[in-house]
């Protein structure tokens, strides 16, 4: 290979801005937003800038994320990080802020992942999508997850949280469009009862961009097994009805 060939591509890749970004946050404990996106340094892994707004009540130390980059007109993602799933070491993305980030403070951050954009994803056009699933205040303690709401005794709130860290939502398809009403019963071992998921309402799309959102909830609820783990459910299983916001969240 020509090194001045190389050098000049390399260098060509490093001045173009991948993307823009998406909004997304968790049920209102943090957006992440004008998220960018380029190969790291020497090629090595993916180097992504947001603006994180912290819209909790607490000052948040370490950020838990996954970003999805995706493009429009295109079915599968470029590129997923931090994304929950069967492997119980791909979790969220972890990064500690220096200072933190007080609440209703904005912060730009920038972090490395390991995967790196394929040399087919077209420069102009990507989505960069970063949720903020979980932070931890300067104790280490849970801000956004399901323990935190579990103290204060909101339960479906906290199975609203605990679905919400498997559900991955795909910005620029159809379905990243729809709003979803959904029930389900959770049994008293914590599990969703796979019988009972239905959709309640929907709107945001057509006909198969709905039945494509409703599929994804329904993995969502399934992936995350035990989703009421040490809650109070009682005896009799508890009725649970959630709405799937691709914006805001999978919120009661």
């Amino acid at each position: 290979m020509d090194l001045r060939r190389g050098g000049i591509i390399l260098l060509t890749w490093f001045a173009l801005c991948l993307a823009v970004s998406a909004t997304t946050g968790p049920l209102g404990i943090a957006s992440a937003q004008n998220c960018t996106a380029e190969n790291g340094p020497f090629g090595l892994g993916t180097t992504i800038h947001c603006e994180v707004t912290n819209l909790s009540a607490t000052a948040m130390a370490t950020l838990k994320m996954s970003i999805v980059i995706s493009e429009p007109g295109r079915s599968v993602p470029w590129l997923r990080a931090g994304q929950l799933g069967t492997d119980p070491t791909n979790g969220p993305e972890v990064m500690d802020i220096p200072g933190g980030i007080e609440p209703g403070e904005m912060v730009p951050v920038t972090f490395t992942v390991l995967q790196r954009l394929s040399d087919r994803a077209e420069p102009k056009g990507l989505v960069v999508a970063v949720t903020v699933v979980a932070a931890e205040d300067a104790h280490g303690s849970d801000i956004g997850g399901a323990d935190a709401v579990e103290a204060r005794g909101d339960v479906v709130t906290a199975i609203a949280r605990a679905i919400e860290r498997c559900w991955i939502v795909d910005p620029g398809s159809a379905s990243a469009n729809v709003v979803l009403g959904v029930r389900l019963v959770v049994g008293a071992d914590g599990r969703a009862k796979a019988d009972s998921i239905e959709q309640t309402s929907a709107k945001g799309g057509d006909e198969t961009a709905i039945r494509v959102a409703f599929e994804r909830a329904r993995r969502s609820i399934l992936r995350c097994a035990q989703i009421a783990n040490g809650l109070p459910i009682g005896d009799g299983g508890r009725l649970v009805e959630l709405i799937f916001d691709p914006v805001t969240g999978v919120r009661r």
